[in-house]
């Protein structure tokens, strides 16, 4: 809500827009961020493409990484970081579980680049910090 205030604010956002998105729950957004999934109530949702490569994504148990470009799939998961099958999945997503301590590398496909996309996932507990990876 304060960030919809503020782009109206600077006028980056017309006052009708502003009540529309203001209208948007958080668990409604992440939820579509996510396909539609029925995602927990606290989850955070990282969106990651092809242009994340070599970032890091700060995450907390039950965060949720999602692909939302059909030519990149998640290549090896490290411990502590399952594959997401919930109702209503329709993109591929990647669940940080309880196991996840530290940092670990995490690598996808994307198709027309010869080598895979590489980024950091930091557990990051109780949340700290700022993400280097925002979704476009």
């Amino acid at each position: 809500m304060g960030t919809v205030r503020q782009m109206q604010n600077l006028r980056l956002l017309e006052p009708d827009r502003a009540r529309q998105w203001a209208r948007i729950s958080p668990s409604a957004l992440r939820s579509s961020l996510a396909g539609g999934a029925a995602l927990p109530p606290d989850a955070h949702v990282h969106v990651v493409t092809a242009a994340s490569h070599l970032q890091h994504v700060h995450a907390d148990v039950g965060d949720v990484l999602i692909t939302q470009e059909d030519t990149v799939s998640f290549v090896s998961l490290p411990k502590g970081l399952a594959r997401w099958t919930g109702p209503g999945q329709v993109a591929e997503m990647v669940v940080v579980t309880d196991e996840f301590w530290g940092s670990a590398g995490l690598e996808m496909s994307a198709s027309g680049m010869d080598e895979p996309v590489q980024l950091t996932v930091v557990r990051d507990g109780p949340r700290t910090g700022v993400h280097d990876v925002w979704p476009d």
